[in-house]
């Protein structure tokens, strides 16, 4: 990946957090500058884990959201499975929003260790808490996507995820392949993925299409798999 000259010394201007959190969706370069040079994560990623706590348990808890949970087991035709899926459904809630409290934060952790070693071992001289920091802003885009379809699936009273490519396709028998992998490509995931591919790109001070492009490659890989497992088990 070739480098270039990004300024991400302590001479950019730090940002506030309401101005961080815009930023990412409408400035991504000059935002994820000022968190490179002032790598302040915790601000963003406590407002993404109690935000997503409170939208998707919230959803949960709501008798809407217990149905369309239990809509996913009952279309697998498993009744002894829908039976102990029924008697947890109330907790769910509690479950969803401890995920997005506890498992979301350490998942990013682990992720963001992934992206440190490769980017050192490219010779990256980036510290891992610029690393962290970039990731948990870019996940800013995710939190915008789980606001955008938790009311959608609460109004339509349905689990269909209405961000993936899925939607455009709407001719495709909903066990075959093509619509197991067309459900695996998610608007929102692409556009994380490129502000993530735009964070790197400025911290590590190289092209953001070289980054993008490992990342894509990747992400088809993942969802290839993904959908073949998924249609040989329907």
């Amino acid at each position: 990946m070739t480098e270039i000259t990004t300024p991400t010394d302590g001479v950019v201007a730090d940002k506030s957090l309401f101005a961080r959190l815009l930023g990412v969706l409408f400035s991504p370069r000059e935002t994820f500058a000022a968190v490179a040079a002032h790598p302040r994560w915790f601000g963003m990623l406590a407002l993404i884990a109690v935000a997503g706590a409170v939208l998707v348990g919230g959803f949960m808890f709501t008798a809407v959201g217990q149905q369309t949970f239990l809509d996913a087991f009952e279309r697998q035709g498993n009744a002894q499975q829908l039976a102990i899926m029924q008697r947890i459904a109330p907790y769910m809630g509690y479950v969803y929003a401890g995920s997005a409290l506890v498992i979301g934060p350490l998942f990013q952790v682990l992720v963001a260790a992934a992206l440190f070693g490769v980017f050192m071992a490219l010779g990256g001289d980036a510290r891992f808490k610029q690393v962290f920091s970039v990731l948990v802003h870019a996940s800013v885009v995710s939190l915008v996507g789980q606001v955008i379809l938790v009311p959608v699936q609460y109004l339509t009273q349905s689990a269909k995820v209405v961000t993936n490519a899925s939607v455009f396709f709407p001719m495709l028998d909903d066990q075959s392949f093509l619509f197991m992998l067309a459900s695996r490509i998610d608007l929102f995931t692409i556009w994380f993925l490129v502000v993530l591919s735009i964070g790197l790109g400025v911290l590590y001070r190289r092209r953001t299409g070289s980054i993008a492009t490992v990342f894509f490659v990747l992400y088809a890989l993942i969802a290839l798999g993904i959908a073949a497992i998924q249609a040989a088990r329907s």
